[in-house]
């Protein structure tokens, strides 16, 4: 009974740090999902190493289109064609509930973890998990959390960030924001 996201603008940030802190790099990009239901995207500034930017920061980006406009989503949606989930009853004396996600199969796509819904209304706010299955051998671990707002009457992604321990470059950073200027063809004031 909510509204789905069909079509949107947004700029976003995305900035990676790796190296201890000696290698950062920084993206920001218009991004939408245009009239045919496609997602793109265009570099509006970027700074930092180079490596940092295409290997991490702009192939972010390039997955996402690419997993989007193939229509992959669905494979990695809260739902439950792809998680089984689990009320947290501790969590009964809060304004929030938190709900055990775990994925029905291995994919560096899925994660293992929570999600925080409001008490009142069951409005998604947080995930926080790590990928069912690593994305490579050079990665020892990944912890994600995304954060979602109601904007519009629409539930939408707000930030996104993770911190992995990555083998010969140490804790490395991620963080994507999103500013949306337009939500299923209406302004965002």
């Amino acid at each position: 009974d909510q509204p789905a996201l069909t079509s949107y603008r947004a700029h976003r940030r995305l900035e990676a740090v790796t190296m201890g802190g000696t290698m950062r790099g920084v993206i920001e990009a218009a991004t939408y999902i245009d009239e045919q239901g496609m997602f793109r995207f265009d570099i509006l500034r970027e700074e930092g190493s180079m490596l940092i930017r295409d290997q991490v920061l702009r192939k972010a980006l390039q997955n996402e289109q690419e997993n989007y406009n193939k229509r992959e989503v669905s494979q990695v949606e809260l739902t439950p064609r792809n998680y089984a989930f689990e009320v947290d009853r501790s969590s009964d004396d809060r304004d929030t509930i938190t709900i055990r996600m775990r994925p029905r199969r291995a994919s560096p796509m899925l994660l293992t973890g929570t999600l925080e819904v409001t008490r009142s209304g069951g409005e998604l706010i947080r995930v926080d998990g790590t990928p069912a299955e690593l994305p490579s051998w050079w990665t020892r671990r990944v912890d994600i959390i995304r954060r979602y707002y109601r904007i519009g009457g629409v539930r939408v992604p707000i930030e996104m960030s993770s911190t992995a321990s990555i083998r010969v470059a140490g804790e490395s950073t991620f963080r994507m924001t999103y500013e949306y200027s337009a939500i299923n063809g209406r302004p965002v004031e």
